[in-house]
């Protein structure tokens, strides 16, 4: 089997940072890529109230801190990577981008 890419969630918390490490540790002895991943709930899953909340600004930050910050490990090591913000549920956004790596057999 061979690793064509190597797909990480990204959040900034510790475990995320340590799981950036081993990716970006991994990618340079593979010589592969990285998909970085952050996932932006939907704003539909609030239902009809309006949030107190400045969704856009947030979702800047988080484009912000995912580029400048969740992925400098990767920078540090050199490797190749794409930074993906994208909304949807963590588990079902990660889901989805592993079954695109996936080519039929």
């Amino acid at each position: 089997m061979t690793i064509s890419r190597i797909i990480l969630g990204v959040d900034g918390s510790p475990s995320s940072s340590r799981g950036t490490i081993h990716a970006a540790e991994l990618a340079a002895g593979l010589g592969c890529p990285v998909l970085a991943l952050h996932c932006f709930e939907p704003l539909s899953l609030l239902g009809k109230v309006a949030p107190p909340v400045d969704f856009l600004a947030l979702r800047y930050q988080a484009e912000r801190l995912l580029r400048e910050e969740w992925t400098q490990p990767l920078v540090d090591a050199g490797v190749e990577f794409e930074a993906r913000l994208l909304e949807g549920t963590p588990a079902q956004v990660l889901l989805d981008a592993a079954a695109a790596e996936v080519s039929p057999v």
